[in-house]
């Protein structure tokens, strides 16, 4: 708990932590066993001192980076063929920047079909030339996003490649070597997996290898709604699996056990290499590797003892590990199984859920009802039938292919079974838990598993999620917030206690036709909205929306629109006159039961919180027809400008824009808007930039900037500050920015 607590601090920067660890060691001091002090003592200082060199490596690392920013690189570099994902044009992979330690991702455009037929038949090592951009892995710019930069830096890679191309060098073929022969063995068996069928492919992958395809959980939801990763990435059963394998094995040629135990534990680590050197799995590995070391020598532990060397033995190995989500869910589930022993099993299945839901809603911000069901429905089917029938699936293809289908018709059923449990109602979108009330929660829930039957305990635990629950549903203020949503706008208005959230467009991505078919990807990329928009909302804990007003048709503006409607109950779709009457609208209106309405100028809606100024005239749904709005927020006036352009601009009544403190530019800064003339007219004070960083376009373009500079106008940028917020309450406004660069 020490390690655990400096961990927190030094990688976390969560300096409440020192609180926590003086309040151990003071525990321990109690004890009055010195030889129990002397020994923590030390392995705090040891584990300070790894963590603290591991992090100043990292600045190192990034101080490196640093002096690299945007300067145009090309160097050879030497890859095993299975750690190369090639995905239509594209190549993915990790590299290290010539005569540094300097770790980058690597996102590199494949220039021609021939060079990506010889990266996908290449075996063994290959030699890459790679050029582009050196830039920062991008950062978390929105609350709720994922932190990608935080996440990277943990396993010391600090830096990307932008506008990347490669083409091949030279193929080394084979090694003869142990590392060598692993990689061979590790893309054999991934090559053998791609001619599976598709659900048994995901399956055994998954189950049987512990590899995780980037898509996997965007093809199977329904498991991470339900609370089921631990039955793929986060249990070690495929350790436990490999190991019972081994021993059935050596015990067919009749080897002692000593020397089992003792081959167990060489191949443990290769194992691990093989997995792609998972961390979720190390945890496992290091249980296995102890339970051989203890046959050996022909000792004993306890479980807790077994779980804390796990623990020590990861933090070693991976020092980030008790900062990534896999990790964690990994230690609290494998320490709350010391704990449940002697509960019952439906007893086991309701604790193991809790312990992990305070982790859960402050990392994902949602939970299912029918969590507790799922679990107690599918380990047992997991466990009994599901890895033994896709271990058979996929052991079989080559000689009873019939059969392997059958096994991925059964597979593909319950996967369609679990998509519908995930559907059904019981989902909570609860938001983000305070990490103070999340601790306190799973304290509280270790102690119900030693004290089940307290009524005391359970009416403590209930009241910490209700405290939790009410502050994120009813908030005493309210908020504009102008999400960064890549090149496009989306702005989410939120009124004091939630009475209504009104969003005005919901970002998208311009799709880039290709002109082969061989540079299609296979692998879906999640949308903007995906990324971006709809974690910020559950982050808010907003499971409702009011009303979608969506400016135009414009895909950097309307693309995403259909994510919000099948992930939050929408009341009313507000779009342009005539907009109302395409039929992509009217599909999605039916679809998901929303009140679809045209809206023009003037117009009355009930419970809108904004006057509409335009359109005057029904249109298309173009840049010059968009919806423009103002509405009042705590003490400031906005007005929200879509793509309108300068003419149209300037024919918005006076009276109507006058006294503007705040004015989101239409077309993201674009030359096209802010006409000199209307920006007069209307004197705002702060001006909202809405655009991508290092678009296409160059928004915003420096005339606009500099009419907001001849005007006095200050302006923030989504480019530049990340999501910019406006927030209000009885005792005043202010504003707040993600980004400090």
């Amino acid at each position: 708990m020490a390690t655990i607590t400096i961990s927190v601090v030094i990688l976390g920067h969560n300096w409440w932590a020192i609180g926590a660890l003086f309040i151990i060691l003071l525990r321990i001091y109690f004890l009055k066993e010195p030889q129990v002090l002397i020994v923590t003592l030390i392995t705090c200082g040891f584990f300070y001192y790894w963590l603290d060199t591991f992090k100043q490596h990292n600045q190192d690392l990034q101080q490196q980076v640093q002096q690299q920013l945007d300067q145009s690189v090309e160097f050879d570099f030497t890859a095993w063929a299975d750690e190369l994902d090639v995905d239509g044009n594209i190549l993915k992979t990790v590299a290290t920047l010539p005569q540094t330690d300097t770790k980058i991702l690597v996102n590199a455009v494949i220039g021609d079909k021939t060079t990506k037929e010889q990266l996908e038949q290449v075996t063994g090592r290959i030699v890459l030339n790679i050029r582009g951009n050196i830039k920062l892995i991008d950062e978390a710019t929105n609350p709720g996003q994922f932190d990608s930069r935080k996440f990277y830096a943990l396993q010391q890679i600090n830096a990307t490649l932008s506008k990347g191309q490669v083409k091949v060098v030279q193929k080394l073929g084979d090694t003869a070597t142990l590392i060598g022969w692993v990689h061979k063995l590790h893309q054999k068996v991934i090559a053998y997996f791609e001619t599976l069928p598709s659900n048994l492919r995901f399956y055994g992958e998954t189950l049987i290898l512990g590899y995780i395809r980037s898509d996997f959980y965007q093809e199977n939801q329904g498991i991470r709604e339900l609370g089921l990763l631990h039955l793929f990435s986060i249990s070690g059963f495929q350790v436990v699996m490999f190991i019972k394998l081994l021993r059935w094995f050596f015990n067919q040629l009749r080897i002692p056990i000593e020397i089992t135990a003792i081959l167990t534990l060489l191949l443990l680590p290769l194992y691990f290499l093989f997995s792609g050197s998972i961390p979720s799995l190390i945890r496992a590995i290091i249980v296995g590797m102890v339970a051989q070391g203890l046959l050996i020598i022909k000792s004993r532990l306890t479980t807790l003892d077994s779980w804390s060397l796990s623990l020590l033995g990861g933090v070693v190995i991976e020092p980030g590990i008790l900062e990534m989500l896999g990790g964690q869910l990994s230690y609290l589930l494998a320490l709350a199984l010391v704990f449940v022993r002697g509960l019952k099993f439906w007893q086991e299945i309701i604790m193991m859920n809790l312990i992990i839901l305070p982790l859960l809603l402050a990392t994902t911000y949602q939970t299912h009802l029918l969590a507790f069901l799922a679990n107690f429905i599918f380990i047992p089917i997991f466990t009994h039938l599901m890895v033994p029938l896709t271990t058979i699936g996929v052991l079989i293809f080559p000689i009873f292919p019939v059969l392997s289908n059958g096994i991925d018709y059964i597979i593909a059923e319950l996967s369609t079974l679990i998509t519908w449990l995930s559907k059904l109602p019981g989902n909570i979108i609860f938001g983000h838990f305070n990490i103070g009330l999340a601790l306190l929660a799973t304290g509280m829930t270790f102690y119900l598993m030693q004290n089940f039957k307290s009524r005391r305990g359970w009416l403590i635990l209930l009241s910490i999620y209700f405290v939790g629950f009410v502050g994120l549903k009813i908030p005493l203020h309210g908020s504009v917030a102008f999400v960064d949503i890549g090149q496009g706008d989306s702005i989410v208005i939120q009124m004091p206690y939630h009475r209504e959230v009104t969003i005005i467009d919901t970002g998208g991505r311009l799709a880039m036709p290709l002109k082969q078919s061989w540079q299609r990807r296979q692998k879906q990329a999640k949308t903007n909205a995906d990324m971006f928009l709809v974690p910020y909302l559950m982050y808010q804990g907003i499971a409702n929306i009011k009303q979608i007003i969506l400016t135009h048709a414009d895909a950097d503006h309307a693309g995403d629109v259909e994510i919000l409607l099948k992930t939050f109950k929408v009341q009313h779709l507000y779009v342009g006159q005539e907009m109302e009457k395409m039929p992509k609208y009217q599909q999605l209106a039916n679809k998901y039961h929303v009140d679809l309405v045209g809206v023009h100028a003037g117009q009355k809606l009930p419970g809108l919180p904004l006057e509409i100024l335009w359109p005057i005239v029904s249109g298309q749904g173009k840049n010059e027809d968009s919806v423009v709005t103002r509405g009042s927020f705590g003490k400031l006036n906005f007005l929200f400008m879509g793509d309108l352009n300068r003419e149209n601009e300037l024919r918005l009544p006076t009276k109507a824009i006058s006294a503007t403190q705040v004015i989101k530019l239409g077309h993201h800064g674009s030359k096209t808007s802010s006409d000199e003339r209307f920006l007069q007219a209307a004197k705002p004070e702060i001006a909202i930039i809405s655009a991508g960083r290092n678009n296409r376009y160059h928004h915003p373009h420096q005339e606009t900037l500099a009419t907001l500079a001849a005007n006095k106008i200050s302006y923030f940028s989504t480019a530049r500050d990340g999501m910019i917020k406006y927030e209000w309450s009885l005792f005043g406004g202010h504003w707040s920015k993600m980004k400090s660069e």
